[in-house]
């Protein structure tokens, strides 16, 4: 039952910690991005899940794997292989990494997102969770660990108790010793 307990209270932290570092990203500048293709494979699956940060597209560099936003609003993430500055900030050249060719036209570019982390999974747990009934799940579920983190059981009201009681007896001990040094005149 403690190794249970203790499952669920590592559980309930590591949960806690994910929730806050995706609710917290943001403000930093860092955002979450789900890879629907396989296009950055074997290294980034399909349904992987990255990290990228906010960054000005001067400060990229051939190779870096970065997020663009192409012209329908569709975010894609590949990998640079040659940036240049026009009149208006910078074009890139990207290419996934499973795919034969260059994307078929450049991207022009003010601030892109560096991909800083990515982990081979996660991103379909991701979009779910940024629907409306997948953050009331999420919900449901951090409330339940952390309910079940903190609700005392049966058995540690008791241990709570003994120890109390065990305080209790010491403290009434300690107290008739002394009373009795004092009335014997030793102290």
């Amino acid at each position: 039952m403690h190794a249970l307990r203790a499952l669920l209270e590592a559980v309930s932290m590591v949960t806690i910690l994910v929730c806050a570092a995706v609710i917290l990203a943001p403000l930093f500048g860092f955002h979450l991005v789900h890879l629907a293709t396989g296009s950055m494979s074997p290294s980034l699956p399909t349904d992987s899940l990255v990290i990228a940060r906010d960054v000005d597209a001067s400060t990229v560099n051939v190779g870096d794997i970065v997020t663009v936003q192409r012209a329908d609003g569709q975010a894609i993430t590949h990998r640079v292989l040659t940036t240049g500055q026009t009149d208006s900030g910078w074009q890139f050249t990207l290419k996934g990494d499973a795919n034969q060719s260059a994307d078929p036209a450049a991207y022009d570019v003010s601030r892109v997102g560096l991909v800083t982390f990515g982990i081979p999974f996660g991103g379909q747990v991701i979009d779910f969770v940024r629907t409306p009934g997948g953050t009331a799940v999420l919900s449901i579920i951090v409330s339940s660990l952390i309910f079940w983190t903190i609700w005392p059981t049966s058995s540690r009201r008791r241990r709570d108790e003994d120890e109390a009681d065990a305080l209790a007896d010491s403290a009434a001990r300690e107290a008739s010793t002394l009373m009795s040094n004092r009335a014997s005149g030793t102290i």
